[in-house]
């Protein structure tokens, strides 16, 4: 059940989502994750472990050895496994209840880890003998193509943001820099010694960079040099970063889990005896730990504050890794249902919590919008679509806006980062990620581009922008007001003209399809003028009105 907080009347519209965010009583302390996928590299088998009861509910056996060594789970409901047979060549795509076999990869040769990127859509697999990334479709389960990179490349990691991966080439004693966008290498930094694993802050600050030594290495991404060594415990296997960002887990050859204090760059205490420690997984809230024990054939569950064991899971020989059903995080931008054109919805999601607005029309056609905010569970969100009048117009002075009534029940239930369903007043459909460009959603934009979602001005509260870009091309959306105070809404898209600059014209549609009406398409005229948005940095901007007004904007984090 859920219970829903009336919004408060505000003179700010985005301030509503500080003051009046849902709770929501059916997110509980603990993720739903219920299993976890362990790969027994010696024994050859992978394993369904029931994670409520620390249980194993189904094993397959693996054709040769020694493998599998690394495993991943791709978000969504209808979660796959993917699985990393290095003495094969190959990676196969599983179920996650039963281990049934959906689609077998092949890469190149020995490939050694796999990482899934935040938008759930694609799998990089690291050959660590062939000095190449394996980038494979996890939609459709097939191989899209190689990347060359340096020699051994082993680790890997993605930014924040999903833009860049990051791989640790072990044999060169480099980090090789992966633009997701065009899967091309866009840089090379050298680290000292022979880099295992590698792990990327969450504010795009710094790399932590695992070494074969008994040390992680802290390297700035802004001047490529070396802040600092971090000691460990042992020779470093593997790590891991937690959910929120703030600690890095290291396997150790010690039969430690050591741990780092991302925001002190500094040792926070160590988990012993394990054993023969591979590698380890949080569940989505970081409550529960999991690591594998290769030398004593274990699953250990741990608590990650005091590092003190729970429970113990006696498998088969060589366990080696462990993946857990990641949480479906719903990528930032534009979302629509293809079957309802002229209608859409802008979506960001960020610390747990939603920030959504719809755009479509009253019945006379007039365009208005709606918008909705609060928290997030492990599979979506429900709260109340709000509407919202007398603010400030486009080209009007300032004024502050009013909540003026909840219009309809709002809720989304996300089946991976980039589908949901919608169920609201309009009835239930299908909504996804919206293409500005062919394939654009899934490319996302090239890099140095402005970030996707939220922005506004400060001083102006009570309208906001969307704003994203897909490859070179820009959609942008301003919500506000017309001149009596009915909200309203303009569009313009079009070619950036360099990664800092957009001009284009302003739409404003009208005579579409209403909340609760049948479909009608609408019209769109380029009467409103042009509009012209000077990024100085990919969260701040200058955006110049067609009065010639200029008013800065920046990345909206009232989250």
């Amino acid at each position: 059940m859920t219970r829903i907080r009336r919004p408060l009347v505000s003179t700010c519209i985005w301030a509503i989502a500080l003051t009046a965010i849902a709770i929501l009583a059916g997110s509980s302390a603990e993720a739903t994750q219920s299993s976890a996928i362990v790969a027994n590299s010696t024994a050859k088998t992978i394993s369904v472990v029931d994670l409520s009861t620390l249980t194993v509910t189904v094993t397959r056996v693996v054709e040769v050895g020694p493998s599998p060594e690394a495993v991943a789970i791709a978000p969504g409901t209808n979660h796959r496994a993917f699985v990393v047979l290095t003495s094969l060549g190959r990676v196969e795509v599983l179920t996650t209840d039963t281990l049934e076999l959906v689609a077998t990869i092949a890469v190149e040769s020995e490939p050694y880890s796999i990482a899934i990127s935040p938008n759930g859509l694609v799998a990089y697999v690291s050959n660590n003998a062939s000095s190449s990334v394996s980038v494979i479709s996890v939609t459709s389960a097939t191989l899209i193509r190689h990347i060359p990179v340096q020699s051994g490349p082993r680790g890997m990691a993605f930014s924040k943001d999903g833009r860049f991966l990051y791989v640790a080439n072990s044999a060169s004693g480099s980090i090789s820099v992966i633009a997701t966008a065009t899967n091309a290498v866009v840089d090379t930094i050298s680290v000292t010694d022979y880099p295992q694993d590698v792990v990327a802050s969450q504010d795009g600050q710094f790399l932590l960079v695992l070494s074969d030594t008994n040390r992680v290495d802290v390297l700035s991404l802004q001047f490529g040099t070396r802040l600092r060594s971090i000691t460990l415990s042992g020779n470093g296997i593997a790590m891991t970063l937690s959910p929120n960002g703030a600690t890095v887990y290291v396997a150790t050859a010690a039969g430690t889990i050591d741990t780092i204090d991302v925001a002190n760059l500094a040792t926070a205490g160590a988990f012993s005896g394990i054993g023969g420690a591979g590698s380890v997984a949080l569940s989505d809230t970081g409550i529960t730990g999991y690591a594998t024990d290769s030398s004593g054939g274990r699953l250990i569950a741990f608590d990650p504050t005091v590092l003190t064991q729970s429970n113990a899971l006696a498998m088969t020989a060589g366990t080696s890794a462990i993946a857990v059903p990641p949480p479906i995080v719903p990528v930032n931008g534009w979302w629509w249902s293809p079957a309802e054109s002229g209608r859409g919805y802008g979506l960001e999601a960020k610390n747990g919590k939603i920030f959504v607005s719809t755009y479509l029309y009253q019945d006379d056609g007039t365009p208005i919008w709606y918008l909705a905010n609060g928290s997030t569970t492990t599979t979506g969100f429900s709260n109340t679509l709000n509407q919202y009048g007398n603010g400030q117009s486009l080209l009007g002075s300032y004024r502050a806006a009013q909540w003026i009534a909840g219009v309809s029940p709002f809720s989304l239930t996300f089946t991976t980062p980039t589908t949901a369903t919608l169920t609201w007043a309009g009835g239930t459909t299908s909504i996804e990620r919206y293409d500005i460009v062919s394939g654009g959603s899934a490319a996302g934009p090239v890099g140095g581009m402005p970030e996707t979602g939220w922005w506004w001005n400060e001083s102006e509260s009570g309208r906001g922008f969307i704003v994203e870009v897909q490859g070179n091309k820009l959609f942008f959306s301003g919500y506000m007001y017309d001149d009596a105070g009915v909200a309203t809404w303009y569009i313009s898209t079009g070619d950036m003209t360099s990664t800092s600059l957009y001009s284009g014209t302003l739409q404003r549609c009208s005579g579409g399809q209403s909340l609760t009406g049948s479909y009608r398409a609408p019209g769109c005229t380029a009467d409103q003028g042009s509009v012209t948005l000077q990024f100085t940095s990919q969260i701040a901007a200058t955006m110049t009105l067609p009065s010639g007004r200029q008013i800065p904007l920046a990345r909206f984090s009232n989250f």
